[in-house]
């Protein structure tokens, strides 16, 4: 959990210096959208240790189920953002996307390095 709140802090940073060096493609609704990706992030990996811990047999099952459920999340935002109308929505999009795929790309590196242990052993 620890190595979450540290990835969260430090694209938290990064956000925070994109918009006080006032980049013209970073949105105003970037900070939100980092905040809902956090909670989120942090909500389901917090879910799936809680899954992992209580039910070892059906890791797969809450892991995928917390990335479906993040995934359906972030479209719905998406969508309602979209539809209430935005300034410049393709850099709102882009935006979203970009902040997106860091959290997921997190995630798969995540569970690929604690899995990488596992598979060894029982080799």
């Amino acid at each position: 959990m620890l190595k979450n709140l540290l990835f969260t802090l430090f694209v938290g940073l990064a956000v925070f210096l994109l918009h006080t060096l006032n980049v013209p493609y970073l949105h105003p609704y970037a900070w939100y959208v980092f905040v809902f990706f956090a909670v989120l992030h942090l909500a389901t990996h917090a879910f799936t240790l809680w899954g992992i811990n209580n039910y070892k047999e059906n890791f797969a099952m809450f892991y995928f189920g917390a990335m479906i459920f993040r995934f359906f999340c972030s479209i719905s935002l998406a969508f309602v953002i979209i539809y209430r109308g935005v300034d410049d929505g393709m850099v709102f999009v882009v935006n979203f996307f970009i902040l997106y795929f860091i959290f997921i790309i997190f995630e798969i590196y995540s569970i690929i390095a604690n899995l990488r242990p596992h598979s060894k052993k029982g080799n």
